[in-house]
């Protein structure tokens, strides 16, 4: 019987959006606790993460978009530019294994040997749109 795929990486506490924001690694530990305490964690099938390509965000982001979140992360911005989304120095790269471990865990699910998959990640991404990452920045 397949099983539930777990995403759920250390790489993923690397996003830093600062002391003052709601969404930080803390969560990520709080979600594995109660995984934990309540014997979920062993029956899940851990997911390894991949980076996503170029060629699979801009099937939902746009080129310029892609270099902004490039530019603004080399300058070394708290926020990027579009506005509304904190960022650390290793943002970036935490985003693009966060999209490719959703990618796996998707296609876990329709080839079948995942029944399902639960993905414990940050960034997330939910509000992300075309042009704009979407995140309250809390500054």
């Amino acid at each position: 019987m397949p099983a539930t795929g777990l995403l759920l990486d250390p790489a993923f506490r690397l996003h830093h959006t600062g002391s003052h924001h709601p969404e930080c690694p803390e969560r990520l530990d709080a979600i594995e606790q109660a995984l934990r305490q309540r014997d979920l964690l062993q029956r899940c099938r851990r997911l390894t993460p991949r980076p996503i390509s170029d060629a699979e965000l801009l099937r939902c982001h746009s080129q310029s978009y892609l270099h902004t979140v490039r530019r603004d992360g080399a300058c070394g911005r708290s926020e990027l530019s579009t506005g509304d989304t904190a960022i650390g120095e290793h943002s970036e790269d935490v985003a693009r294994l966060v999209a490719g471990g959703v990618l796996v865990a998707v296609d876990g699910v329709l080839e079948g040997s995942l029944a399902n998959a639960f993905a414990a990640v940050r960034p997330p991404g939910h509000h992300a749109e075309p042009e704009r990452g979407m995140a309250w920045s809390g500054c």
